[in-house]
């Protein structure tokens, strides 16, 4: 990873997100002396750089600039943004011009005067603030958020410290208190009783429920095309579903590493005439095809998304869901109340549960009414909005009481065990103790 320090040093943009992140991840470095687009656009393309963060305005300056598509700026990943808000066309727009490219948009302390810290990812956000916390000679409350694979289950970076350390910790589906009951067993009592679940939620507004009308026999799958999304699985069900004289056609919304090899898989299935990439779409254009399809399949083969949103959004709008039994599906399904659960890399139950839905049109009338009930009971993001801000008012710093200041030359006497200078559990660069900092 490559990023670009385009903003000054003592803002906490550049503190953060770019300096002590970059301590962190082993990220190189691009320094500029001041902002200039060219130059910017310049070193982008020759340093490969992969993450760029700035106010909005400055991703605008790239997206205006008259000689943008001269430069090769295949590389980024990420195109944040702080201080200010990104109209939506903004956003749009870089969605849409960087399709490798993922616009993202923060705000640090000196933005939100926070009276506390809570840090959205758990990995290198909650790290590089677990660091700074540690430096702050106030006692004010520390949390933090889990989520699924980029932060719990594949790259967890200091977790068992920060854990201990925190004063709560959110996590987005129930399935994630199993997985650290069973995977940080040693310290699960510490840490249970702050252990808090807020779903992921959905502005109904924008979600309006209409089940009618829909293609005979389209099945839809929808996110980025990459293996852990076993979208592979998919393809053998409806070969399989074909040969028992069913009609079946598959549309794949979203594009990836995988889009090759899936169109590779089609052709040697002979369904390529059944099957359709229409790559990625903008928000309004994903709902659409969700409501022309009879379903929505998601075959996830592992631990990666902890409950994708797009079962969410084909709940809420009424598009009938068929998905693997894994990690926090089921708990949107309720247990297959609401929606088919099967077996993950089990072909043969997908094929079965996908030939069941295509034949029972009541099932699927039964699956979209109870699917849209259970998501305006568990993902109304108004309540869950409400219920996160709750938590993170009434959060107190547990440790405070007994922590002693040494003065403001001094530092505080840590209680949670100190960061050492050791490669981290990546194999990355080393994370520097704060208490020498």
């Amino acid at each position: 990873p490559r990023t670009l320090l385009s903003v000054p040093l003592f803002h906490v943009t550049g503190e953060v997100p770019v300096m002590l992140n970059s301590f962190v991840i082993g990220r190189c470095m691009v320094v500029m002396p001041k902002w200039d687009a060219t130059e910017a656009l310049r070193l982008i393309e020759k340093e490969k750089i992969t993450y760029f963060v700035g106010v909005p305005t400055m991703s605008l300056e790239l997206l205006n600039h008259p000689d943008r598509h001269k430069y090769d700026l295949s590389s980024l990943r990420d195109i944040t943004g702080g201080g200010a808000p990104r109209p939506v066309a903004h956003v749009e727009r870089l969605k849409a011009e960087f399709p490798n490219a993922q616009p993202a948009l923060g705000y640090g302390l000196t933005e939100t005067n926070a009276a506390g810290f809570a840090n959205y990812w758990g990995n290198y956000a909650a790290t590089c603030a677990y660091a700074f916390h540690r430096l702050i000679e106030r006692p004010i409350p520390f949390s933090m958020w889990l989520h699924a694979g980029a932060d719990l289950y594949d790259t967890p970076i200091y977790l068992r410290e920060k854990m201990l350390y925190a004063d709560q910790i959110v996590t987005c589906i129930a399935f994630n208190r199993k997985y650290l009951r069973e995977h940080y067993a040693d310290i699960y009592p510490e840490i249970e009783n702050k252990l808090k679940v807020v779903y992921h939620g959905l502005d109904f507004a924008d979600f309006p429920y209409q089940p009618a009308a829909r293609h005979p026999n389209r099945i839809i799958a929808v996110g980025r095309l990459s293996a852990e999304k076993g979208f592979g699985y998919l393809l053998r069900a409806a070969r399989a579903v074909i040969d028992r004289g069913k009609e079946v056609e598959i549309e794949f919304v979203g594009d990836g590493e995988e889009v090759g090899q899936l169109k590779a898989l089609a052709a040697e299935l002979q369904i390529t005439d059944r099957v359709h990439f229409s790559g990625w779409m903008k928000f309004a254009g994903v709902q659409a095809a969700m409501r022309r399809a009879l379903m929505l399949v998601h075959p996830s083969d592992g631990l990666g998304d902890g409950l994708p949103n797009v079962i969410r959004e084909a709940m809420a709008v009424g598009t009938p869901v068929i998905a693997s039994d894994i990690a926090g599906i089921h708990e949107a399904l309720d247990d297959g109340k609401c929606g088919l659960l099967v077996p993950p890399r089990d072909v043969n139950a997908l094929a079965n549960a996908i030939e069941k839905l295509l034949g029972d049109a009541n099932l699927r009338q039964l699956f979209a009414d109870r699917a849209r009930s259970r998501a305006e009971e568990k993902f109304d993001m108004w309540r869950n909005g409400q219920d996160l801000a709750a938590i993170l008012q009434n959060t107190q710093r547990t440790q405070g009481a007994n922590r002693q200041f040494l003065g403001s030359q001094g530092r505080e006497e840590a209680l949670a065990p100190a960061l050492t200078i050791q490669p981290n559990q990546r194999g990355q660069a080393p994370l520097p103790n704060p208490e020498t900092m």
